[in-house]
């Protein structure tokens, strides 16, 4: 499918190059010897025992399959990441918000998105353009940082998560905490509504730490399901690789799938 996508489309303000061979072609054949940092630890981001062994185990793996690996730190700040990401995604959030105007034909109303969609919102109608264009330049400053990284090592490795998955529904906002957010958005208290939601999102972020990461650089990036715990549960790994570099994770893909194939397992079913 990428194959047949891929390549710039009219009025596309940034143009990365349609590679040479198909990205199928890549599944072919293994990828040359790769150099690769993986990182097992990270400042101030607890990292499970099951997420740290899932990137130790595809280290061995890895280095059975000869390409050199070695542990790297972390290749950027965290909590400058986090930050950058939270001001762009609360801005983009009260843009879509203002874009429901064109659909609706009129302005959009809480009752129209769910309550947590409305307070990022809110949220974002309350930063200003010096912020959203300060977050922006943190953005491209994360991703020239990773393009020099880049020049060392060939893909970046990475939990996906910094906890093992997650149950139905644990994620979801309890009815207490809703009812404070409705409460405080009721009666306007914008800077108190951002200070309690970026402190949620920074506690949910703890779970996720890595995935902002090419979200925010452009970077291809996949996840592997190489690593099972106890449970039975997948945890899986994460590889970036440089921009416009996809056929690496697909040939990186197709021999670990080769070494280690996952098609036909199953986690256990839920309450199981």
């Amino acid at each position: 499918m990428l194959d047949w996508i891929c390549g710039p489309d009219a009025g596309a303000p940034y143009v990365v190059a349609k590679p040479a061979t198909p990205f199928a072609a890549a599944l072919a054949a293994p990828p040359r010897p790769l150099r690769i940092g993986a990182v097992l630890a990270a400042p101030d981001t607890p990292i499970a025992p099951d997420c740290r062994a899932a990137v130790e185990d595809a280290m061995g793996l890895l280095a059975g399959l000869g390409h050199a690996v070695e542990e790297v730190p972390l290749p950027y700040q965290h909590e400058v990441l986090a930050g950058h990401y939270l001001t762009m995604y609360f801005s983009e959030v009260a843009a879509e918000l203002r874009e429901l105007a064109g659909p609706l034909g009129r302005p959009a109303r809480r009752g129209d998105v769910e309550l947590e969609t409305w307070i990022l919102g809110r949220i974002g109608e309350g930063l200003s353009a010096a912020e959203a264009s300060v977050a922006r330049r943190g953005w491209n400053a994360l991703a020239r940082g990773m393009a020099d990284f880049h020049r060392r090592y060939d893909l970046l490795l990475l939990p996906v998560a910094a906890t093992p998955p997650a149950r139905i529904g644990e994620l979801k906002t309890p009815p207490l905490q809703r009812s404070a957010l409705a409460a405080i958005d009721a009666i306007g208290a914008i800077r108190l509504l951002r200070g309690a939601i970026q402190q949620q999102a920074r506690l949910n972020f703890a779970r996720t730490p890595f995935t902002q990461l090419a979200n925010i650089t452009g970077q291809p990036a996949m996840s592997v399901p190489l690593h099972w715990n106890a449970a039975g549960l997948p945890i899986g790994v994460q590889f970036v690789a440089p921009i416009g570099d996809e056929a690496t994770l697909f040939a990186l893909a197709g021999q670990l799938e080769q070494a280690r194939p996952w098609f036909d397992r199953r986690p256990p079913p839920a309450g199981g």
